[in-house]
């Protein structure tokens, strides 16, 4: 594997070598738009049918997004079957409180499950995944004033009634990412009494062990769904329809902004190499180093011995991908209780319970932290 080093060298060569590059790369894309007359196959235009529909997207959606800048952002929004998207509520980490005016979005998925968006309120460069089950969505993007985000987008359920008690009695282990002067991965695990209090057991950063652990507090359910911890005054989140997965946001005392995703423990996995499938990642790196932050995004293929083959790298930094950046395969393993570790960059990860999803913190290189979600596929 070619490790992330030589893009520190890369970065350094001369102008005339980004130029040769920047020549290539443009050749390159418009061979590939012309060649075929411009066309683009997919599996419906060969006579398969899709997978994904459009439809698949409608509903109501609850969408918790980082971004460098430092800033988290919290909205409702309702798809029509169209794509049309409303937002319903917002708010982020600046204080705004309200909806853009005007709002103009739409979401268009592919018969691969990709999303892309477009119209006046979009990001620039959106790819997001569905899971199999159409219940969550995972992307990142760049926002308006270049920061690069990773978003994680949760299916709300109507009919679905939450109270404490879904919660009270549970154990579960979290996943997070730090910005602001703090650029950092976390995850922990602990668990809920009958009271609500949380107990945090263990808590890592990629500096080891982090003591004393976070206190949260107590955790509550509101009937919407929506998550509050005493321990931190200003967190929000949401529990999914299953009420197995908690996506939230917060600020804590030093300013520093994060996004964490809870996952209820307790399923029993099948322990041993990571099951075979194909899986589409999304990141966002992170770091105190010249060229974070970044996005990024690509598949992964497990076979049956575990081994991970990664294709279709795409980054927010061209070159990472370009000069081959990026690992070519690892292997995985996942224990009894869902915890998935890796050979490669210090991965530590987390299966979801109905295993449509995976969660999980790494470091590439050296003062580079990134979150990953990856979204199953039928």
């Amino acid at each position: 594997m070619v490790t992330m080093k030589r893009y520190f060298i890369a970065q350094q060569r001369n102008v005339w070598v980004r130029i040769a590059v920047l020549f290539l790369m443009t050749s390159f894309l418009i061979m590939s738009g012309c060649a075929g007359g411009g066309e683009d196959k997919t599996s419906a235009d060969n006579g398969t049918p899709a997978v994904y529909q459009q439809e698949d997207l409608a509903g109501k959606w609850s969408f918790y997004e980082l971004a460098n800048e430092p800033k988290w952002t919290r909205t409702i929004y309702t798809v029509d079957p169209d794509g049309s998207v409303s937002c319903e509520s917002y708010d982020d980490s600046a204080g705004i409180t309200s909806c853009s005016d005007p709002f103009d979005l739409r979401w268009t998925v592919a018969s691969d499950g990709t999303i892309t968006e477009s119209g006046v309120s979009a990001s620039s460069g959106v790819h997001m995944s569905m899971t199999s089950d159409f219940n969550l969505i995972a992307g990142t993007g760049t926002a308006a004033d270049a920061s690069k985000a990773l978003r994680v987008v949760q299916r709300i359920e109507p009919s679905v009634l939450y109270d404490n008690e879904d919660l009270r009695g549970k154990t579960f282990v979290y996943h997070g990412l730090v910005v602001g002067t703090q650029k950092k991965w976390i995850y922990g695990e602990g668990s809920i009494d009958a009271g609500g209090a949380v107990t945090i057991n263990s808590e890592t950063d990629p500096n080891g062990a982090v003591f004393p652990v976070s206190d949260w507090g107590t955790i509550s359910v509101g009937g919407d769904g929506i998550v509050t911890l005493t321990g931190l005054s200003n967190y929000k989140g949401f529990l999914s329809a299953d009420k197995k997965t908690i996506t939230g946001t917060f600020t804590d005392a030093g300013g520093n902004h994060q996004l964490t995703i809870i996952q209820v423990t307790g399923h029993v996995f099948d322990e041993g190499p990571l099951p075979s499938g194909v899986w589409k990642g999304h990141s966002l790196v992170v770091g105190n180093a010249s060229y974070a932050p970044f996005w990024l995004h690509h598949t992964a293929t497990v076979d049956e011995t575990g081994t991970i083959t990664f294709s279709n790298w795409a980054s927010s930094e061209f070159l990472v991908v370009f000069f081959g950046l990026v690992p070519d395969s690892a292997v995985g393993t996942i224990s009894s209780s869902g915890t998935i570790v890796s050979d490669q960059m210090a991965f530590h990860g987390q299966a979801s319970d109905d295993n449509k999803f995976m969660v999980c913190t790494q470091t590439p290189e050296t003062n580079y932290h990134a979150l990953t979600i990856y979204t199953d596929t039928p």
